[in-house]
């Protein structure tokens, strides 16, 4: 039987539950004696052009400053034991400043912000943390700053 290009079409319009698929991949992959907690960062993608949905300018640690590209926001599970290993659970793209810096407009203390953004992503998986027994969370010092 061939299948058309409309079949392939229509499976991949279909919603996948990634964070449960990849929850129970850890799942089948931990053991009794394995201690797991979770871990969450930003991770900076390159990127030029004009037309990539999501665009803007964002930290890259590796050039210690701001520049054009993707940031995903990634909540990880570490396995702490005799082998170490980790396991992506969910990622998620940072949406482009929705107020360019060009229009000098500064963010209302009610505007949705990459914390917001963080902890919203945090609470998607949160279930999945828990079923998985974590009870421990490390994240990105950037969550550690004052917000006024």
């Amino acid at each position: 039987m061939q299948l058309s290009e409309h079949t392939f079409s229509r499976q991949m319009s279909k919603p996948l539950d990634f964070i449960g698929i990849n929850t129970e991949i850890i799942k089948a992959s931990k053991n009794e004696k394995d201690v797991l907690i979770a871990a969450q960062d930003a991770s900076f993608i390159p990127k030029f052009g004009t037309s990539t949905p999501g665009l803007d300018y964002f930290w890259d640690g590796s050039a210690s400053k701001a520049e054009k590209g993707l940031e995903i926001d990634v909540i990880a599970v570490v396995k702490i034991g005799d082998k170490k290993a980790g396991y992506t659970i969910s990622a998620e793209q940072t949406p482009a400043n929705p107020v360019p810096k060009s229009e000098g407009k500064k963010k209302k203390v009610t505007d949705f912000t990459k914390i917001d953004l963080c902890i919203s992503h945090v609470k998607k998986t949160q279930k999945q943390l828990v079923d998985l027994g974590i009870e421990y969370m490390a994240v990105d010092a950037f969550f550690a700053k004052k917000i006024c």
